[in-house]
């Protein structure tokens, strides 16, 4: 009947899409950058490169919002302050998926708010890319990604690291990313995914947790990995993920 109140199911189902098109023409260098873009978005960021960065989605707080990458959770289950600790090299980003509301139930209770699914890029054609760049205040970047394809093998890989003294003192940081997407496809057996990623960040962090001391400073360092199976038929569907995630974080208030 028209007069029943809609199910849950349909109420959540509220998603926003940045695609590559708009990824491409955003002029920023990272995902953090990459997500003030996005309508119902609100993103508090600090440092150079947007170091350390708080998300949250229409009104929640920065811990209720869960970060999935190719559909597998990797929210920090220490703080929100690290849940973009994703070691993804924005070159290879297909497009961002935003659910709104507590609909994310797939992300778990954390994603009260919604959830952001980060989804790769999956080229059918081998290629390389390489790329370096820099400015003042000792700022270099550099970056190289490259994709293997092989019968049923699939595999993206990517490396990149930024460095800048600081605009302002004690501000200056040091980031390496390398992550590794390797996928078995097969119609017969299924699909396997495997994913492999690590970061390390070092950083000045003035001002960051209080503004009375101004050489604090701070080291993370992450790790994640996820291996996920995927059966599919035109009845059914099946899907067992396994995943890890591994953070380090080393804070001096006297540097």
């Amino acid at each position: 009947s028209s007069d029943l109140p809609p199910t849950t199911q349909k109420l959540v189902k509220v998603v926003a899409v940045l695609t590559r098109k708009e990824i491409e023409q955003a002029a920023v260098q990272n995902v953090q950058g990459l997500l003030r873009y996005v309508q119902g978005v609100d993103i508090r960021t600090r440092g150079a490169e947007n170091v350390q960065a708080d998300i949250s989605l229409r009104g929640g707080t920065f811990d209720q919002t869960a970060i999935l990458l190719n559909g597998v959770n990797f929210t920090d289950p220490q703080t929100g302050h690290f849940n973009l600790d994703i070691p993804l090299d924005i070159n290879l980003i297909e497009r961002i998926e935003i659910l709104y509301g507590p609909g994310a139930w797939t992300a778990g209770a954390i994603a009260f708010s919604g959830a952001i699914n980060i989804v790769t890029k999956q080229i059918i054609h081998n290629g390389f890319n390489a790329q370096i760049s820099g400015g003042d205040f000792g700022y270099r970047q550099g970056s190289t990604s490259g994709y293997l394809n092989s019968g049923p093998w699939r595999v993206t890989a990517a490396v990149n690291g930024t460095r800048s003294d600081g605009f302002a003192h004690d501000s200056d940081v040091k980031i390496f990313n390398a992550y590794t997407d390797v996928r078995f496809i097969d119609n017969r057996i299924g699909q396997f995914s495997l994913q492999l990623g690590v970061q390390s960040k070092d950083f000045g962090a003035n001002t960051f947790y209080s503004p009375k001391y101004f050489d604090q400073y701070e080291e993370t360092r992450s790790l994640i990995a996820s291996l996920q199976y995927k059966k599919q038929t035109r009845h059914w569907k099946m899907m067992a993920t396994g995943y890890y995630r591994r953070h380090h974080d080393m804070f001096a208030l006297f540097r």
